[in-house]
């Protein structure tokens, strides 16, 4: 029922859990009231704002309903979702600009209304910034006790209100909508701290000149609604050091200017996967490290180094450090996979964190085993050439035959060979997966995880039982290798059945 007025037995609960309202309750549909809230905005209206024609964006609009296959479905890995290829791409122009929220706002209702939020095809959500966990957006939608998503809002009864601001905006005084997480202080409200240093409002402590205010890789000056009234704000500030690479409107005002590395000449420490927007969806999760491609010009440094000196010279190593160990670079840096913290005894520079972070992410990635396999397949070739040149020259080599037969056949045809076709069949099937009208499914949606790695372990286990049972000279321990390693054959045939019958359901 998307329209219409009824009755219900219901209870409406304010802000601070207030019950507002309790029993036979009359109320409206929420597609109801949109209707009725938008009936006075029609395309006419909008061409004496916008100078489009009403017909064009009835046109438009339409495109976009007969578009947007309400109803259709598509399989992926397995699961059946809604189908909307549908959507509206804002760029930042629209994002930052007069009237920006309300874009934003509008495009997301427009992708509610067919269905097209959080679905194949459609718009695939936002950047997590106030709800946590950060890291993973899909986990950070949470049902509240009324159904809809719950929001971490900042209390206002009076037994849980913050009456001393943390920071100079007051966001978590003053905005419950801002919630009260890293991010909550930069998308809270950040003018406050520039109107508030004319005259800060009674109760609140006073807003004053920073010190010293570092400006790296931003310009509040045009990114603010009210460039006049920072830039005049600017030139108050007793020291300003920016790190720039041309001259703009905030820099303009730097005391000191300092050139930092950039991209192609600094290592570049880039997390993938599960973070944002489409990365939700990449078969690997992780990081990239991206090495320097040039030596930095001149007196450039890495930010990293900057940032690390920075903080040796105002005394604040160990906090530092405890920070980063904590997650401030990205990720805690002790975990289950083991314990990579930095001694907060001593500065550290990028290399360093350039080899932590990524180690405490190792073990994430999804179809390891097949690089594995071809590695150990490598190193079976490498092995069979030195036992050949040995069987050449003879050499008093126990059981040596049998030991380059394991090499070669084991250790570098079986290994490699396998650990290929663990990536080539699942590529190969979903190629032929494509039809006509239809797309070509992912390679990840048509292969099973579990198989592979009993297959992976199995084989590997096999190859160490052979060489035991080879060094040793039993008979019994190449009988068990020889069943642990069918075993793992017949996972790799349950492997490529799966491959096969999922094909076969396209």
């Amino acid at each position: 029922m998307l329209d219409g007025r009824y009755e219900a037995e219901a209870i409406e609960i304010g802000p601070d859990d207030e019950v507002l309202a309790e029993g036979l309750l009359k109320g409206e549909t929420a597609f109801g009231k949109l209707l009725a809230h938008m009936q006075p905005y029609s395309p006419e209206w909008a061409e004496g704002i916008c100078d489009v024609k009403a017909d064009a964006i009835r046109q438009v609009a339409m495109d976009y309903v007969d578009h947007a296959c309400v109803g259709q479905t598509i399989e992926i890995d397995g699961q059946t979702m809604p189908y909307r290829p549908v959507a509206v791409s804002l760029g930042k122009t629209v994002n930052n600009g007069w009237g920006g929220f309300e874009c934003c706002w509008a495009r997301t209702m427009l992708a509610v209304l067919v269905g097209a939020l959080e679905v194949p095809g459609g718009t695939i959500g936002t950047t997590v910034r106030l709800v946590r966990p950060m890291s993973e957006r899909l986990q950070a939608a949470k049902p509240g006790p009324d159904g809809f998503m719950h929001y971490p809002l900042n209390p206002t009864d009076k037994a849980h209100w913050s009456p001393n601001p943390n920071i100079r905006n007051a966001y978590r005084t003053m905005i419950p909508l801002a919630a009260d997480g890293p991010w909550s202080q930069a998308l809270g409200p950040t003018h406050f701290s520039w109107m508030f240093l004319d005259a800060t409002p009674k109760g609140l402590p006073r807003v004053t000149l920073p010190d010293v205010w570092f400006v790296y890789r931003t310009n509040p000056a045009i990114s603010f609604w009210d460039t006049e009234s920072v830039g005049a704000k600017m030139a108050k500030f007793p020291f300003v050091v920016a790190f720039a690479y041309t001259r703009d409107e905030t820099n303009h005002h730097a005391d000191l200017l300092l050139p930092e590395a950039t991209d192609l000449e600094s290592l570049q420490l880039i997390r993938i996967g599960g973070t944002k927007f489409i990365e939700q969806f990449w078969d690997h999760e992780g990081f990239a490290l991206r090495r320097p491609v040039v030596e930095p010009r001149g007196q450039a440094r890495d930010f990293t180094d900057i940032a690390s000196e920075l903080a040796q010279r105002t005394g604040l190593t160990g906090e530092y450090v405890v920070a980063i160990n904590k997650g401030a670079g990205g990720v805690p840096l002790r975990n289950a996979h083991g314990d990579f913290t930095l001694d907060p005894g001593r500065g550290h520079g990028c290399e360093d964190l350039g080899r932590r972070v990524p180690r405490r992410q190792r073990g994430t990635r999804r179809g390891a085993a097949a690089f594995v396999l071809v590695r150990i397949g490598w190193a079976g070739l490498a092995a069979s050439l030195v036992l050949a040149l040995a069987l050449a020259l003879e050499w008093p080599v126990p059981r040596l035959q049998a030991w380059f037969g394991l090499a070669v056949i084991g250790v570098w045809l079986l290994s490699f060979a396998l650990g290929m076709l663990q990536r080539i069949l699942p590529f190969l099937a979903a190629m032929h997966g494509a039809g006509a009208g239809r797309r070509a499914p992912t390679p990840s949606s048509l292969t099973h995880e579990r198989a592979l790695a009993i297959h992976f372990w199995c084989h590997v286990t096999a190859l160490g039982g052979l060489a035991a049972a080879i060094a040793l000279d039993s008979a019994w321990l190449a009988t068990a290798a020889a069943a642990v390693g069918a075993g793992g054959a017949m996972a790799f045939c349950w492997f490529a059945a799966v491959v096969l019958g999922r094909l076969g359901k396209l």
